[in-house]
């Protein structure tokens, strides 16, 4: 799948179409986004949630964190503790 959607992306590049990359990375990040909403299932739910993993500092990454849970991330260094 990847292989294929990079060759259409080549094929087309003034087509704004899927990377074989940007697949796969929407595909992590999904399913990423399910194991929190598994972890907290409603508003009375608690949970502690470690994506240990330094991506999760890059912008790119968090901006695919689902937009409820984005904005108490927290990175190693960054004054949060």
């Amino acid at each position: 799948k990847m292989k294929f959607l990079d060759t259409q992306a080549a094929k087309a590049p003034e087509v704004q179409g899927l990377t074989g990359r940007a697949y796969y990375a929407n595909c992590c990040m999904k399913a990423v986004n399910q194991s929190i909403g598994r972890s907290i299932r409603h508003q009375g739910d608690w949970a502690s949630i470690l994506l240990v993993d330094q991506r999760y500092g890059q912008e790119r990454v968090r901006r695919d964190v689902a937009g409820w849970i984005r904005d108490h991330l927290r990175t190693e260094g960054d004054g949060q503790r």
